[in-house]
This record gives C-alpha cells, sequence and structure tokens, in this order.
C-alpha cells in the first residue's frame, strides 16, 4: 500500500541511498564536509537552487518510463559496489572523461528526459549565477555533483563555450 504513493524518483533515492551505506559510502560525503568547513571559517553558503527545487526534480524522475527506470535502477543496485569502487577513483583521479562515462553515458541514451532535467537543464540554470560568482570581487567555491561538470552539456564545457579557460589542478585530499 505505502508504495502507490511513493514515486519511482524515491524509490531509486531510497534504495540508492541504503546500498551506500551498506557499501561503506558516507551519505554526507564532499558536500557536508566543505559546509561544515564553510559554517566554522564563518563563510557564506549559498545554493544554486532551493531544496524544494532539488527535491522536485528528483521525486520526477522516471515519471511516464517508470517500470524501465525502476528496472534499470535495480540492475545497476546489483553491480553497484563496483560502480561505485570506479566512480570514485575516477573522481579522485579527475579522470573526466572515465566520468562521464559512468554517470552520464547511458542516462542520456536511456532516458534523456531523465538527463535533461536533472543536468542539462540544472547547469543551465545555473549558468548565470556561476558566471557572477566568477566576474565579482570574493573567491567562491562552486560544489556540484560530479556529473554535473562533464560531458557536452556539462558546466566544464558551458564555461569554455563562453571563453572561460578552464584547467584542472590536483587537490590535496580532505
Amino acid at each position: 500500500l505505502l508504495l502507490k504513493f511513493i514515486r519511482p524518483g524515491g524509490v531509486v533515492m531510497t534504495l540508492t541511498m541504503v546500498q551506500l551505506r551498506e557499501s561503506g559510502v558516507d551519505a554526507e560525503g564532499i558536500d557536508q564536509h566543505f559546509h561544515l568547513r564553510a559554517s566554522s571559517d564563518s563563510k557564506p553558503v549559498i545554493g544554486l537552487e532551493s531544496v524544494d527545487l532539488q527535491i522536485g526534480y528528483l521525486a520526477d524522475m522516471g515519471e511516464g518510463n517508470e517500470d524501465s527506470f525502476l528496472q534499470q535502477t535495480l540492475a545497476e543496485l546489483e553491480q553497484s559496489s563496483e560502480f561505485m569502487d570506479q566512480l570514485i577513483q575516477a573522481w579522485r583521479g579527475g579522470d573526466l572523461v572515465q566520468l562521464e562515462r559512468l554517470i552520464i553515458e547511458d542516462m542520456r541514451r536511456d532516458f534523456p528526459a531523465i538527463y535533461h532535467s536533472l543536468l542539462v537543464q540544472r547547469n543551465l540554470n545555473w549558468m548565470p549565477q556561476i558566471q557572477t560568482m566568477l566576474n565579482d570581487g570574493p573567491v567562491e567555491l562552486v560544489l556540484v555533483g560530479a556529473g554535473h561538470l562533464v560531458g557536452p552539456d556539462g558546466l566544464l564545457q558551458q564555461l569554455k563555450s563562453q571563453g572561460y579557460t578552464v584547467r584542472q589542478v590536483s587537490l590535496p585530499e580532505v
């Protein structure tokens, strides 16, 4: 009866979080690390979008394509330990090609509507704010999920196409 009221995006997020926790991945992750650090350093923290908007995007995942969306998610969760190892290795190594392959390639091919709403449209919505940050006085840290950075619709490509110089640097482990 409860599943009748839970949307596919909610099911997927719940299953993913359970699987990540079982795999030993901290659900709070790097976002929480930098949020706590900014707070302790008395630095302002703002979001590129509201929490309500973010929840709306996630809740709408799979709408109109529920069965195949849930089936693919369940299949991916069976392989999640290996996937997470590859994802973490690519992220830590700054391997943008591998990140694109792991995060967005299947989504772009199999679920173009989800790809467009979760990544493309949000990236487009964020670009004016990011450009303002790049052009004003203080230095800001913009923290987004890795999937938002890579690929032809990623923020890095959008910045390059707007004339910004984008270079990759290695940071110390946090």
